[in-house]
């Protein structure tokens, strides 16, 4: 399901992408269930946190970071805000969990739409 903003004249709509959330970022999601089988990390959010209330905080609370990096990270208009609480956590086999308290908003036009996403991440993204 995505959550929309309605376009309105002058303005472009707005996408949450709560499928690609819940796939690359939720502990039972598709690409984080692969990517955990091939060895590497993954960034989620815990069980039970309101997807709707932490995004707030990032538009309410949040810094604009602007398009962070070179090649396709560069396509990414980011927003950043730092929880006082864990909301997430890096997980890897044979490594110790990492609990996470930044969450990014990270969107690009695609189709005429502005989508994005919710990330948890360690720290704001860099160059």
């Amino acid at each position: 399901m995505q959550n929309v903003v309605p376009l309105m004249p002058g303005f472009i709509p707005v996408v949450r992408d709560d499928a690609y959330i819940a796939s690359k970022h939720t502990i039972r999601g598709k690409q984080v269930v692969k990517r955990l089988a091939q060895g590497l990390e993954a960034h989620v959010f815990d069980d039970g946190i309101d997807l709707g209330v932490l995004e707030q905080e990032v538009w309410t609370k949040g810094t604009y970071q602007g398009r962070v990096g070179t090649g396709h990270r560069a396509a990414f208009d980011r927003f950043i805000w730092r929880s006082p609480v864990a909301i997430g956590r890096r997980i890897q086999a044979g490594r110790p969990d990492l609990p996470l308290y930044w969450v990014e908003i990270k969107g690009k036009m695609v189709k005429g739409k502005w989508l994005y996403h919710l990330v948890p991440r360690p720290r704001p993204a860099g160059p």
